[in-house]
């Protein structure tokens, strides 16, 4: 909930899109919802950038833009995908990653088909104390190899 004139920053276009669907405020005046399609809403969006030392010394800058990806559940790949981790025991789960990885150029940016599938908890990935078992380092080599072998296989 926003309260008038609160901004809320945005880092990348997936949200938005959502956030601007979900966003609302109360109307401190009235104490009424408002929605983003109130025309007394207002906000601002816009991307981060971010500068980094080169070895060389020179600087360089960029926007820190990652585009999202999503392809429908139906789609062949990703059932085939599926399919696979399924017939080595692996019970997976169709969702979405709430952080970055690098499907965001491959998919996002260079089109080439991409899912995810790793070997541990979200919510340990790419934080300072992550970690995976040995048993799960192993049932995702299983799972590997069942993903492409099942998109090999025609």
């Amino acid at each position: 909930t926003l309260a008038s004139g609160e901004e809320v920053e945005v880092w990348d276009l997936l949200h938005l899109a959502v956030r601007f669907d979900l966003v609302h405020y109360t109307d401190p005046a009235t104490g009424a919802a408002c929605t983003a399609a109130d025309p007394k809403f207002s906000a601002t969006a816009g991307l981060a950038t971010d500068q980094a030392a080169c070895y060389t010394g020179e600087t360089i800058s960029a926007e820190r833009f990652f585009p999202a990806w999503l392809y429908k559940e139906d789609e062949a790949f990703i059932q085939k995908s599926l399919t696979g981790l399924k017939a080595v025991g692996i019970d997976a789960k169709i969702s979405h990653y709430a952080f970055c990885t690098n499907g965001s150029h491959y998919a996002g940016e260079a089109g080439i088909k991409t899912l995810g599938f790793g070997p541990s908890l979200e919510t340990l990935a790419h934080t300072d104390d992550e970690y995976i078992t040995t048993d799960q380092l192993e049932k995702a080599m299983v799972g590997y190899a069942a993903i492409i072998e099942s998109l090999l296989n025609d």
